[in-house]
């Protein structure tokens, strides 16, 4: 029982790993130009999306739409630095993944605990994976229901 839940910890880290090396920003992979490709794309969306604002500016409806898209992102930006440069965020990993392998716990509680927020963070992870694949989808199909219908209109 114990050995199993241990697995699913280390398949945690695992799964962790697949979605930040897509884009490069997984700390232990050396994948700089997946990244700087990654980054670069973003940072261009980011200029745009700006330029978008400055461009609407007046128009409350067209501020707040690209204010909903530009913030999520923008907020976004910062943390992938961080996930990815961060030596401290490398030497956590290293030492969480060193402690589970030799099952390093003071007590039970401590050990009940992890096993629990190891569990919600699971469920988060795949919520979000979901939730991001929505969103992505949804982000790109509102202009083509905007293009549908000004055509209608003509």
């Amino acid at each position: 029982m114990l050995q199993n839940k241990i697995v699913h910890i280390e398949d945690l880290f695992v799964h962790l790993e697949r979605i930040f090396s897509i884009g490069g920003i997984w700390p232990f992979k050396q994948t700089y130009i997946r990244f700087a490709i990654y980054i670069s794309h973003f940072t261009l969306y980011l200029i745009m999306a700006y330029a978008d604002f400055y461009d609407a500016f007046g128009n409350l409806e067209l501020i707040v739409m690209n204010l909903v898209e530009s913030m999520v992102y923008s907020m976004t930006f910062p943390l992938m630095w961080l996930i990815r440069c961060s030596n401290l965020l490398k030497l956590l990993i290293h030492v969480i993944k060193k402690d589970m392998v030799e099952r390093k716990f003071e007590n039970f509680e401590e050990e009940r605990i992890y096993y629990n927020y190891n569990f919600i963070s699971k469920i988060f992870s795949y919520g979000s994976l979901v939730g991001m694949f929505i969103t992505v989808v949804l982000l790109y199909l509102r202009p083509l229901v905007y293009l549908l219908t000004i055509n209608q209109g003509m």
